[in-house]
């Protein structure tokens, strides 16, 4: 029953986190499971992208089991789905009003394009080459440690 009732409760929570666009607490265990599930469910994860997405989730809370820095990255074919498990993560952080930490990045530019994102090359500052000229690319995401300062 009390799983039925924080269940409940996660889902009333996440609806009006969609319906105002704001953040929510998500305090036990039981909640952030919940939260995880109904995001599962609102974008239809299958199996092994729910599992990706529950590592990141997980460790956005700090239930991490491999360290304080995650560095992940999601590979596939062409039509796996891969930008439908990005958009459920980029939702996640704006529910839990952790968007500015949340870096989305492509190795092409029509990749970067799909999923709202920058090339990896420009999210860091890395110099691109054109023909024998090179060219800085502006950086157009703010990184937490320009935040920081």
């Amino acid at each position: 029953m009390l799983k039925l009732q924080m269940t409940a409760l996660a889902e009333e929570k996440f609806n009006e986190t969609i319906i105002r666009e704001s953040s929510v607490f998500i305090i036990s265990d039981a909640e952030i499971d919940s939260a995880i599930q109904l995001m599962v469910q609102k974008f239809t994860l299958n199996q092994e992208q729910t599992r990706a997405f529950s590592i990141i989730a997980n460790h956005s809370l700090g239930r991490s089991k491999v360290g304080s820095q995650l560095l992940m990255r999601i590979f596939g074919e062409g039509g796996t789905e891969k930008s439908r498990v990005i958009e459920a993560i980029c939702d996640w952080f704006i529910l839990i009003n952790q968007k500015q930490r949340l870096i989305v990045t492509a190795i092409t530019e029509a990749a970067a394009v799909k999923i709202n994102g920058s090339t990896l090359h420009s999210a860091v500052g890395i110099p691109v080459k054109a023909s024998d000229k090179e060219r800085q690319i502006n950086v157009t995401k703010v990184t937490d440690k320009q935040q920081l300062k």
